[in-house]
C-alpha cells in the first residue's frame, strides 16, 4: 500500500467527517466507520516501546496471562453457541423417550431437577474447555521456565472461571429456558441469530471495548497495559451476563413447574391440561 503524505492543515475532527461521508457513500459498516477507524489505527512500534511490552507481559501476564487472553478469546467465540445444543438435545431426548411423565411423577422438586441438570451440563461444557486449558498452559509455562521467567501458574484457571464460564452459564440458560417453553430446536435459531449479531457486533473491537458485548474479544497477544485499563469493563460485562444466566435459571423453574402440574403450550397460548400430570 502506497504511503499517503498527510496534510498539514488536515484536522482529525475534519478527517473523522470525510471517513464517514465515504463510510455512507458505500453503505455503512465498512472499514472508513469513524468507530472502526478508531480501534484499528496502527502506531509504528518503536524499540523502548516493544521493550515496555516484553516487561509487561514478563511482570504482569507472567507470561502464561498472555497466552490464557488468546485462548480465550477463540474458546468464547464457540462457549457462546455450542452449549445450546446440549439444552436443546435434552429436551428432545426426553420427548424422544417419553420420559417427561416419569420424571414429573418424582417426589424431587421442580429446581432441584433443573439445577441439578443445568449444572451437570455446564460442567460437562466446561471439563473439555479445562482439559484443553491445562494442555496449553503446561507448553506455555515449559517455555516461560526455559527462558526463566516465572510464569503464572494460575493464569488459565483464573481467565476460564472469569471470561468462558458467564459466557457458557449464559447460553445454556437461555436454551434451558427456551426449550422448556418451546419444547423444540428454536431455542437454536433464537440464540443463533443472538450470536451472530454479537458476532458482527464484536467486529469494531477485537482489542477490547467490551461493554455489554456477549461476545468480548481480545484478539492480540501482549497488549498488557491495554487490556489492565480495561479489566474492570470486562468485569462489570462478564458480572451482567452471570446475573442474566442466574435469572434465566430462575425463571426456568416455574415454567418446568407449570408444565408438571399439566400446562404447557400450545398454539403459542399458555394452557393447562384437564387430565393435569401424575
Amino acid at each position: 500500500m502506497p504511503d499517503v503524505p498527510v496534510s498539514g492543515t488536515l484536522s482529525y475532527e475534519r478527517f473523522r467527517e470525510l471517513m464517514d461521508q465515504v463510510n455512507r457513500l458505500i453503505g455503512g459498516h465498512s472499514a472508513y466507520d469513524p468507530e472502526y477507524l478508531e480501534h484499528s489505527t496502527r502506531v509504528p512500534q518503536t524499540y523502548e516501546g516493544a521493550l515496555e511490552e516484553y516487561s509487561a507481559i514478563v511482570e504482569k501476564d507472567r507470561y502464561t496471562g498472555a497466552f490464557a487472553r488468546i485462548f480465550c478469546d477463540y474458546m468464547g467465540l464457540l462457549l457462546s453457541l455450542l452449549p445450546v445444543f446440549l439444552a436443546v438435545a435434552r429436551i428432545l431426548k426426553d420427548k424422544r423417550e417419553q420420559a417427561s411423565q416419569v420424571i414429573w411423577s418424582k417426589r424431587a422438586s421442580s429446581s432441584c431437577i433443573i439445577l441439578s441438570r443445568y449444572l451437570a451440563a455446564l460442567a460437562m461444557t466446561m471439563l473439555p474447555v479445562i482439559l484443553t486449558a491445562a494442555c496449553c498452559h503446561f507448553r506455555c509455562a515449559s517455555a516461560a521456565a526455559a527462558a526463566g521467567i516465572p510464569a503464572d501458574q494460575l493464569a488459565f484457571v483464573k481467565y476460564i472461571a472469569g471470561w468462558l464460564l458467564p459466557g457458557a452459564a449464559f447460553t445454556l440458560a437461555a436454551g434451558f429456558l427456551i426449550s422448556e417453553l418451546t419444547e423444540g430446536i428454536w431455542a437454536v435459531l433464537f440464540h443463533g441469530l443472538f450470536w451472530f449479531y454479537s458476532i458482527f457486533q464484536s467486529f469494531t473491537g477485537l482489542n477490547g471495548n467490551f461493554g455489554l458485548k456477549f461476545v468480548p474479544r481480545f484478539n492480540s497477544f501482549g497488549n498488557t497495559e491495554l487490556f489492565f485499563s480495561q479489566l474492570s469493563d470486562l468485569i462489570v460485562n462478564r458480572i451482567v451476563y452471570l446475573a442474566l444466566a442466574v435469572l434465566l435459571i430462575m425463571l426456568c423453574v416455574p415454567v418446568y413447574s407449570w408444565k408438571r402440574r399439566g400446562g404447557g403450550i400450545h398454539y403459542g397460548k399458555l394452557c393447562k391440561s384437564r387430565h393435569g400430570s401424575l
